[in-house]
Formats: C-alpha cells, structure tokens, sequence
C-alpha cells in the first residue's frame, strides 16, 4: 500500500468547468465552477486548499479572498468580477492522504 500514496494518478484531480478559457476572451461578471475530484476514496482536506495569481514576480495566494466560495466539492461563485485582462492561476488540493493535486489556467477577459 505505501506505493500507492506516492503516484501522481492517486492525486485529487482538479477539474475547472468554468469559465470555459475561450481563446477571444469571457466577459466580468465570470460563473466560475471547479470541482475537486478525489481518487481512491480519500477525502478533500478543505484546509489545504490554496488559490494563487501569478504574476511576474510571485505567486499571491488569493485563497483567503474566496474562502466563503471554497468547499471539499469545490469553489463556486456565480458572479465573479475580474478586471480585464490576462490572469494566470494555480488551484492546489490535497487529500486526506497527503497527496496533492494542481491545476494552472489562464483566463483571458474582454
């Protein structure tokens, strides 16, 4: 069993629904749907979750800024409002196992 804790493909997955990164750009106000799918029966560890912009010098981590929109199935906001243009994020979770899952996008916003 201790070989399993170690494999990527245990990881949670994180699956982002929404917005769909369309290549000429959504519009602000943004549905934003992400799901965190845990594998193998693990549990999401909802503490571990972090959100982060990243620019050019650092990486912020914004999770605190949603936290009222994150649960262990997710983050959810039906109208979020982002400013125009490029915005680089990275979702992290883990599970109740220690394995982390991560997911990088960019969205482009008209």
């Amino acid at each position: 069993q201790g070989e399993l804790l170690g494999r990527e493909e245990d990881a949670p997955q994180v699956v982002v629904d929404s917005p769909e990164l369309a290549e000429d750009g959504i519009t602000s106000p943004v549905k934003v749907l992400v799901r965190f799918i845990p594998k193998n029966g693990a549990k999401i560890v909802l503490d571990s979750v972090r959100v982060f912009y990243v620019t050019f010098f650092s990486n912020i981590d914004i999770t605190d800024r949603i936290r009222d929109k994150i649960t262990a199935a997710g983050i959810r906001d039906d109208k979020a409002e982002l400013p125009s243009g490029s915005h680089h994020l990275i979702i992290r979770v883990s599970d109740d196992r220690g394995l982390e899952g991560k997911k990088e996008f960019a969205v482009n916003v008209r």
